[in-house]
C-alpha cells in the first residue's frame, strides 16, 4: 500500500497511542516504554512549546507507521519513531526532522539529536551517512516488576501516603521548586510561571503517585509514577526528595512503594530517565541500563 505524509493534528494523539501499542506488541522490550512516555508527554504544562503542529506522520492506510516530533519543549532534540517493518522511510523522516525542528547550539550551529535502536542496523547505516555521529548510549533505565527488593530502613518519624489521600498542592510545588533547583520562591498555582518548570501543574495520575510526608506535614519526597493498561508498563517522572532529608532512606522509599504500586497494577516493566547524578541511585534501587539504544547527534552552518 502507499505511505502517506501529512502533518500532525490534535485529532493523532489516540492513533499514536495505538501506533505505540502496535511497536509494544512487535517487540516489547524495545518499545514498550513509548505509549506510557507518550501519555505522560501530553500531560506537560509545556507541552504547548512542543511544536506539535508541526510533527510529521507517516501512514500507510489508516495506521500511523512512523511520526517525528520534538522529545522536549525545544529545538534539536527529536524523536524519530518507525515500525521496523518500514525503515526505508526513515531517511525521509531524518531529513524532516532537519528542515523542521533543528535547533541552534551556542557556536550559532545547526543541530538535531536523536536515538536509535542498536538492533536496527538500516537507521543506523543511514545515520551515518547522513553525518550523523554516535554521541552516548540510551538514558532509559528499566526494572522488571517482579524483582524483589529490600524493604526500606525508613524512620517511624515519616510516613508514606498516595498522592491522592494527602495532595496540597503548595507542598508539592514547594517540594519540587527546591529539589529541582529552581531559582526565588516558588510561585502560587495563579502566578504567571514559565511552562517547562511547570513540574507541580502536572495532571497526575494521583493514586498512582507516592508521597513521603515529613514530620512537620511537609512533603520529604515525591514519586509521579504513570501507568499504561495496555502495555503494562509504566513510567517514573518525576522522583524528588527535599535535600535536607538526604541519607535518610526517603528515596528508596519512594522507589519500594512504588514498585509495590506497579505489582497492584499488574505492571511487568518500571522505567525511569534518571538525571546523570542519579544513575547510581536507581542502578543500586535494582534498575538496568536499557542499553539498546545510541544517541547520535549532527551539527551544521547555516
Amino acid at each position: 500500500m502507499t505511505t502517506l505524509f501529512r502533518k500532525y493534528n490534535d485529532r493523532d494523539q489516540m492513533k499514536i497511542c495505538e501506533f505505540f501499542e502496535t511497536l509494544g506488541d512487535y517487540d516489547n522490550s524495545a518499545y514498550g516504554n513509548l505509549k506510557v512516555m507518550w501519555e505522560c508527554m501530553l500531560q506537560y504544562p509545556s507541552y504547548p512549546l512542543f511544536h506539535h503542529e508541526e510533527s510529521g506522520i507517516w501512514e500507510v492506510g489508516d495506521k500511523i507507521v512512523g511520526i517525528v516530533h520534538l522529545s522536549g519543549p525545544w529545538l534539536g532534540e527529536v524523536s524519530i519513531d518507525i515500525h521496523p517493518n518500514y525503515v526505508e522511510l526513515y531517511e525521509e523522516m531524518l531529513l524532516y526532522a532537519e528542515r523542521r525542528f533543528a535547533g541552534t547550539n551556542r557556536e550559532g550551529k545547526r543541530y538535531i539529536r536523536t536515538s536509535s535502536e542498536k538492533s536496527l542496523y538500516q537507521v543506523n547505516e543511514i545515520l551515518q551517512r547522513q553525518e550523523y555521529m554516535r554521541c552516548g548510549d540510551g538514558k532509559l533505565y528499566v526494572m522488571d516488576v517482579s524483582s524483589v527488593i529490600e524493604k526500606p530502613n525508613l524512620s517511624k518519624r515519616f510516613s508514606i501516603e498516595s498522592l491522592d489521600e494527602v495532595y496540597d498542592f503548595n507542598k508539592l510545588n514547594s517540594l519540587l521548586w527546591k529539589a529541582l533547583n529552581y531559582y526565588g520562591e516558588p510561585p502560587a498555582y495563579d502566578d504567571d510561571v514559565y511552562l517547562p518548570i511547570k513540574q507541580a501543574w502536572f495532571e497526575y495520575q494521583k493514586k498512582n503517585c507516592t508521597v513521603v510526608l515529613a514530620p512537620d506535614g511537609s512533603y520529604a519526597g515525591f514519586c509521579g509514577l504513570w501507568y499504561d493498561k495496555k502495555t503494562q508498563a509504566a513510567y517514573i517522572e518525576p522522583l524528588v526528595r527535599d535535600s535536607k532529608y538526604a541519607g535518610q532512606g526517603v528515596g528508596y522509599a519512594l522507589i519500594y512503594e512504588t514498585l509495590l504500586k506497579c505489582k497492584k497494577l499488574k505492571a511487568r516493566s518500571l522505567f525511569a530517565v534518571p538525571s546523570d547524578e542519579s544513575v547510581n541511585f536507581y542502578t543500586r534501587a535494582g534498575f538496568q541500563h536499557k542499553i539498546n539504544q545510541d544517541y547520535w547527534i549532527k551539527k551544521w552552518s547555516n
